[in-house]
This record gives C-alpha cells, sequence and structure tokens, in this order.
C-alpha cells in the first residue's frame, strides 16, 4: 500500500530565453484509447538516455554552466513507500552538476496547437533548464524539401508523437515525423509519408529517410539507431504499425513486428531492441526479437514482472548498475496516466529473474511521457517532460536511492508549444 504525506518549500526555477524557429520536433498523436489519445485517429561523454545505451560520466565538465531564464513551480515525489513534494531550482537535489539534454520542442508559439501539422524544433540544454553553452542552441526541422532532405512535422495535439531517442554510439538523436507542410490538417490521420529525422552533436539534420507505405493513416512516433545508419521506427496503424526497420537515406521500410501494431517508443539497450507499447498485454517494456533483428516475423516478450494490464507505458531507459546481475538491472519508465493512477517516473529493479516495482515519482500533477536517466555523480540523474498537451514541463531528480529524490522543475514550455521527447545530448 502507497502511503502519502508532504511537505511544501519555495524557490524558484530557470527558463532561459526560447528562440521559435521554423520547426523540428516531436508530437505524440491521439488516439488509443486513453494513455494520450493515441491510436484511432535524452556533452560530457557519450550518455545513455532514452535509448538506455552509452555511458555519461559523471558531470562531463558542465558542472558550474551558468543558468538563465525565468519560470517557476512546485513539484512532489511519490515513492511506493510514501510521497513527498517540493520545489526548487538548479540541478535537481543532488549529483555532480547540469548536464546537456535534447528537447523536441512542437509549436511556433504564435499559432495554437492543434491537430494540424506543427513546426517541430530541437532546443538543447542543461538539465537545470538553462541554456547548454557552445550548443547550438535551437534546431529547427526543415519545413520544406531542400535537396535530399524532406520536411517533418507533428500533429499539435497528437500527444502520444515526438519522442527522442540517442543512437546507441551516443552520436545522434532521432525522431520521427511527417513529410507534411506545416497547417496539413489532421496530419496523423492523413497518408502522406512518415519521415525520420537525425541531428548530430553540431546540429546538422538529415531528414532523407521516408517509410513510404508505413504507419499508413496513423501514428508515427519514434525512432532509433545503433549506429546512425540502422534505424527502427515505432508507430500505430491498423495494417502497417508495429516497429519498421529502414537504413539512413532509403525509402523501402521492412515491418519487422506486427504484434503488437500499436507501438510508442523504441530503443536500444546492450545491444538488444526494446519497445513499449499501450495495446492488449503489452502495456510494458518488451524485447523485440534477439539483438537488433532487420526482418521481418520478429516477436515481442514482456520483461518478466512487468504488468500486463493497468499500465501506460511511453519513455523508458534500461541500466546496468549491477556487477552481480548480467545485463540490464536497473529500468526507469515514464506512464502518463494521473499520479492517482500510478503514473510518474516509476524506477524497477531486476534481480536476475523478474523487474519489481520500487518507486514511482510524481510532481502530484502529472505523469509523464518523454524520459533520459544517465549514470552521474554516484547515481542517476533522470529528467522527464510532463503529460500536459500545452505548456508541459521538464522535471528533473537525481536518484541517488533515497526514498523522495527532490524533483525540480527545469523549464517550462511557453504558450502554444509543448514539450515531448527528451535525450541527453549526442556527442
Amino acid at each position: 500500500m502507497i502511503s502519502n504525506r508532504s511537505f511544501v518549500a519555495i524557490s524558484f526555477a530557470v527558463v532561459p530565453l526560447v528562440l521559435f524557429a521554423c520547426a523540428k520536433g516531436n508530437t505524440r498523436p491521439g488516439g488509443e484509447g486513453g494513455a494520450g489519445g493515441e491510436g484511432g485517429d535524452g556533452w560530457g561523454g557519450p550518455a545513455q538516455s532514452s535509448s538506455g545505451s552509452g555511458g555519461m560520466g559523471g558531470s562531463g565538465g558542465m558542472s558550474g554552466a551558468s543558468s538563465s531564464g525565468a519560470g517557476a513551480g512546485a513539484s512532489s515525489s511519490s515513492a511506493s513507500s510514501g510521497s513527498g513534494s517540493s520545489s526548487s531550482s538548479g540541478s535537481g537535489g543532488g549529483g555532480s552538476g547540469p548536464l546537456p539534454i535534447v528537447l523536441l520542442r512542437i509549436g511556433d508559439g504564435v499559432t495554437a496547437l492543434s491537430s494540424a501539422a506543427s513546426p517541430v524544433t530541437i532546443e538543447w540544454r542543461l538539465t537545470d533548464g538553462s541554456a547548454m553553452p557552445g550548443s547550438p542552441g535551437t534546431t529547427a526541422m526543415p519545413q520544406v524539401i531542400s535537396g535530399s532532405n524532406y520536411n517533418l512535422t507533428l500533429s499539435g495535439t497528437a500527444s502520444s508523437e515526438g519522442h527522442l531517442s540517442l543512437s546507441a554510439n551516443g552520436k545522434y538523436v532521432f525522431l520521427a515525423g511527417y513529410a507534411a507542410d506545416v497547417g496539413a490538417p489532421n496530419v496523423s490521420t492523413q497518408l502522406v509519408s512518415r519521415v525520420v529525422g537525425r541531428v548530430d552533436a553540431f546540429g546538422n539534420v538529415n531528414t532523407s529517410t521516408l517509410l513510404s507505405g508505413a504507419f499508413n493513416a496513423s501514428n508515427v512516433r519514434g525512432a532509433t539507431s545503433s549506429d546512425g545508419t540502422s534505424i527502427w521506427v515505432s508507430g500505430n496503424s491498423t495494417t502497417s504499425g508495429g516497429i519498421h526497420f529502414i537504413t539512413l537515406g532509403s525509402n523501402a521500410p521492412t515491418q519487422i513486428l506486427s504484434n503488437p501494431l500499436n507501438t510508442r517508443c523504441v530503443q536500444i539497450s546492450g545491444g538488444q531492441l526494446y519497445a513499449t507499447s499501450g495495446a492488449g498485454t503489452f502495456v510494458n517494456v518488451f524485447t523485440v526479437g534477439s539483438g537488433l533483428p532487420t526482418s521481418v516475423g520478429q516477436t515481442a516478450t514482456s520483461l518478466p514482472g512487468l504488468p500486463t494490464a493497468s499500465a501506460s507505458p511511453y519513455g523508458f531507459v534500461l541500466l546496468d548498475l549491477s556487477a552481480g546481475i548480467a545485463g540490464p538491472d536497473t529500468l526507469y519508465i515514464a506512464d502518463d496516466r494521473s499520479p492517482a493512477n500510478g503514473g510518474g517516473i516509476q524506477k524497477w529493479t531486476f534481480d536476475g529473474f523478474s523487474w519489481s516495482l520500487v518507486a514511482t515519482w510524481n510532481d502530484g500533477t502529472a505523469g509523464v511521457r518523454g524520459l533520459a536517466a544517465t549514470p552521474s555523480g554516484g547515481g542517476v540523474r533522470v529528467v522527464a517532460t510532463t503529460a500536459e498537451n500545452n505548456e508541459n514541463r521538464v522535471l528533473t531528480l537525481f536518484d541517488d536511492g533515497s526514498a523522495f529524490p527532490e524533483i525540480v522543475i527545469a523549464t517550462i514550455a511557453p504558450p502554444n508549444t509543448v514539450f515531448r521527447g527528451v535525450a541527453f545530448a549526442p556527442q
């Protein structure tokens, strides 16, 4: 049984100046019947983020980076042994100082978000919400075709879209969207081609990968890669959903997983492909085949001990923190249900046989969807985006093993924008 207790503190979180560029982002479409309306209609070294691979060492030389901007908010944490609330600023209650992240932002800040195609932008920040020194600042996804690059937009209100993933080699961040013009109506349900976006550490954009025939009339949600060239893409469709494999610059995807057809996030950890779903009994984290499959007929296998009902997982991170257990032993999952129903940042641990839920942290207001985490300073730095569909928040905490880590609001999305995916910055 989860008991509740709380305390309140007051402080101010810093929100940096936001530069609105033409477009790059990720979104999550509305539809699957709950869980954000899906199916119908994360510099100092390679990071472990939503891809759960790499391994960002310590502060990465970013400690002491200044913060700027404005914004405030209260936050809370709840664990399986109780809950608490707090509000503060900074890198989030411990660790080795602010770490570099990228955020996927949808919207231009002027036009109200709708089901129409919206511009997508990548913001380069630190985990305290401040601007990342020496970074591109913002990187816009193309709004028109240019050379081999296609345009890339996302629905403004499809909340299951817009995930970010750091490639397993730590050099790129990946996303998926629509090769549609800004303003195209009901973009998630149209037959317009889906497209993959790749961004390197310097902000260079590649949107030359077209998913012809994949995720027809439904949401494309996320993409990941082992090396920047081999790509796996997640999404939904009654016929062409599931997970597709494609190579950079190609337009011929291979549907490698068709059960479930409704997938959410896809990531690589330790040379194994994993995904989440909100459909059927796959409301959990599951492996996709063995290793990094590229052919049809792959099987989804849920991790032992994870729920097969009454859960709504999105972003996730698998970490190998214990030398005594082979493979990943710590799992963080973003669940977008309300806090009262178990939503928030879930922490699971593995004993070699089964996974067990040990804590759920939230700010008492909303669940979360985007998630990134990496070992840092004797613990794990965790960053998440909250599940509101407009002006949502970026939360950060430092998991040092305590029951009630301090949760900090790093920044808040400006009006007429929303943050979706988060990953640690590519190197």
